[in-house]
């Protein structure tokens, strides 16, 4: 017997479903390695959820004997989740030890809103996470799913990447009627060749993509939104259009890589303006009632992820689970690492006493609690940052001049960050010694620790940076290479920058001497 709260929640989907989901899917993108300026792959999503703003980032062990090992996922609990899966926990995507990465956008069946009830596109992330290492592994699961989840739906668009270079995007879909009666269907576009894989009920055939070039013009990334080949008629193309308007910016300016997707992809504020009939009205003209409908980064944006992996073959242990709690365009990337065993309580715990106690009693974090704040925070931005599922946000609309506040103290706050990360797994590549759990957790505990209490003052330099190397290192400021057009200086392989020798000797090192 369904409990009252679900079946409310079972209503209100099928209501949605036939008036206003195509107001709110998300975004997800996955990037090659051969693609990527630093020669790794990533994905990325942005999350949108008008019903609720509440996200945490967990560590989990690894399950049973699952082959991806340990792993960490950002997620909400949902009603729904726990009906379909006895468990509430509702993932947007994660990475484990083995270094496979996963996310997705669901793609709406507004012609049968039953079918979102008991969709579990976010079950099947799950495990993955916990027993897949690598995209054939992955593939394996998706053969094979429906023989253990009859009677469930998976209607979605899944970006993954694994240690081994493999990166791709799989439409997946389980069936117009009948649920988990037969195989899934799924295409499968390989982000390094461009090679489209179909599996229809068992057979398999092969194409190449055309809408995002084939052959040498193949780029090498792929962006999602609302819309596949087995439900085309979505709404929501106008942002996957923007991201490859984006993306392909990047690319031909040798700019691709996880950094500039963070800043200028998911945290992108551009959309059509319309008035209240539905005409077109010109970008300058809103900038203080700006509608964020069609932005990447909007109203309804609750969190960005981006998974940025390791080069083929390398240690799958230096993969990074950037993640900013919060619509991304007002909040701040932290790196975590599912090497280091756990990530920074600051991530997950709701509310700390004056005792100094910590509380974990739902699905909040004091990060998201943060960004949460700082949308609505005098009502310079939003005058709200609520909403439900039916009625969608009750307020879509921003202040732009009172972003361009934010981010003059965010982006710099958030560079310095991403500038120590870089540095510090520099000197770990060129030093293995260096990569354990300790070293690992404590430099993303300090970093969460260092947005945060910045981020409380509105002050990208309210509190300094003091954490130090364990290896007694300077900070210098350079990186592992792949940033050379953004003004960063790479550290070659084989290089001495890094080297653990004295103080001393670093200081002559870094003035020539």
């Amino acid at each position: 017997m369904l409990k009252p709260r679900v079946f409310l929640i079972a209503m209100m989907t099928l209501i949605a479903g036939m008036t206003y989901t195509h107001v709110y899917p998300c975004d997800v993108i996955v990037v090659s390695a051969k693609a990527s300026t630093t020669g790794r792959p990533f994905i990325i999503k942005n999350r949108d959820c008008s019903a609720n703003w509440h996200q945490e980032i967990k560590h989990y062990p690894a399950a049973g004997t699952g082959i991806g090992g340990d792993y960490i996922i950002v997620s909400a609990f949902d009603d729904a989740a726990e009906f379909n899966n006895g468990d509430p926990i509702n993932p947007s995507g994660g990475v484990n030890e083995a270094g496979f990465a996963i996310s997705c956008t669901s793609v709406y069946e507004d012609f049968n809103p039953l079918h979102e009830i008991i969709n579990i596109n976010t079950d099947l992330m799950k495990h993955a996470l916990e027993d897949c290492a690598t995209l054939a592994d992955f593939e394996k699961l998706l053969k094979n799913f429906y023989k253990t989840h009859y009677g469930k739906v998976i209607s979605g668009n899944f970006v993954a990447i694994d240690s081994k270079g493999g990166a791709a995007l799989y439409e997946c879909f389980t069936g117009w009627i009948i649920a988990g009666a037969w195989p899934m269907d799924y295409r499968k576009y390989d982000a390094n060749t461009g090679r489209v894989t179909v599996f229809n009920g068992g057979l398999i055939s092969y194409s190449y993509t055309e809408d995002e070039g084939d052959g040498e013009d193949f780029i090498g990334f792929h962006a999602r939104a609302n819309c596949n080949t087995y439900i085309p008629f979505n709404y929501g193309e106008e942002r996957r259009e923007r991201m490859n308007y984006l993306l392909t910016g990047l690319a031909e300016t040798g700019r691709l890589n996880y950094r500039n997707c963070m800043v200028e992809v998911a945290k992108d504020v551009y959309g059509q303006q319309l008035d209240g009939f539905g005409n077109v009205v010109d970008q300058e003209d809103c900038q203080d009632d700006y509608s964020t409908t069609y932005c990447i980064s909007r109203a309804a944006t609750r969190l960005s992820m981006l998974v940025d992996g390791v080069a083929p073959g390398n240690d799958p242990r230096l993969s990074v689970f950037w993640c900013a709690l919060g619509e991304p365009s007002v909040s701040v990337y932290i790196p975590y690492f599912v090497y280091a065993g756990g990530v920074s309580p600051l991530a997950w715990v709701d509310d700390i006493d004056l005792d100094g106690r910590w509380y974990d009693q739902n699905d909040t974090s004091l990060l998201a609690r943060a960004a949460n704040a700082r949308e609505t925070f005098e009502g310079r931005l939003y005058e709200a940052n609520t909403g439900d599922l039916v009625a969608g946000m009750d307020d879509k609309t921003m202040d732009k001049n009172e972003l361009a506040n934010i981010q003059s103290w965010t982006f710099p706050l958030e560079e310095y960050i991403f500038q120590r990360c870089e540095e510090f797994l520099a000197d770990i590549t060129e030093h293995p010694s260096y990569l354990t759990p300790d070293n690992l957790r404590n430099f993303s505990n300090y970093s969460a620790q260092y947005a945060y209490r910045n981020y409380l003052q509105a002050d990208a330099n309210a509190y300094a940076w003091t954490y130090d190397k364990p290896w007694d290192d300077l900070w210098i400021g350079y990186t592992r290479g792949g940033f050379d057009n953004d003004y960063y200086d790479p550290i070659a392989s084989g290089s001495t920058a890094s080297s653990g020798d004295s103080l001393v000797d670093t200081l002559l090192a870094l003035f020539g001497l």
